[in-house]
């Protein structure tokens, strides 16, 4: 019989999973990343704010009063969808896990803004444009679009490798 050539295999292209998302605390107002956010969003990639205080009581959030109501009187989901928002409250059971949340409700971003106390690099503006990425090893100053290249790299950002833009460029020697 004879052989037939058959075009290469092609890997089907890898969706980004959970192992994808970098996450950034953050200790200022969501306001603050208003650019940031659409010009993330304007390069393709998908990012999420994560509001994470788990030990916050539930009636510390706000929340329209029906799904309370909803919640206490023990429904599985309470759901308000408005113009342009869904809203969403569920029981959830033992302590709040990082990865579970971040499973549910951010798969597919390349990145989530943590505002609470989680460890991971530190994300703040700096001016002009820049932001900072600080962690307990150093800090990196990006412009938004290398920041934005930095973020769509399969390799997490790391103080700890070559950044890809310095704030203060080493002297030669």
């Amino acid at each position: 019989m004879p052989r037939v050539d058959r075009p290469p295999r092609t890997r089907p292209r890898r969706r980004p999973g959970l192992d994808d998302v970098q996450l950034l605390r953050v200790d200022r107002p969501v306001v603050e990343f208003a650019g940031f956010v659409a010009a993330v969003r304007q390069g393709g990639l998908r990012i999420g704010w994560l509001s994470w205080s788990p030990a916050a009581r539930p009636d510390d959030l706000e929340t329209p009063q029906e799904l309370e109501v909803a919640a206490t009187i023990g429904a599985l989901r309470a759901v308000a969808v408005r113009d342009g928002r869904t809203v969403t409250i569920k029981p959830r059971r033992g302590e709040a896990v990082l990865r579970d949340v971040l499973r549910e409700h951010f798969r597919g971003c390349r990145a989530v803004l943590v505002e609470g106390a989680i460890d991971a690099p530190r994300l703040a503006p700096s001016g002009d444009g820049r932001w900072t990425v600080e962690t307990e090893a150093g800090r990196i100053s990006y412009t938004t679009d290398s920041l934005i290249a930095a973020l769509r790299s399969p390799r997490q950002l790391a103080i700890d490798r070559d950044p890809i833009d310095l704030e203060e460029p080493t002297p030669d020697e």
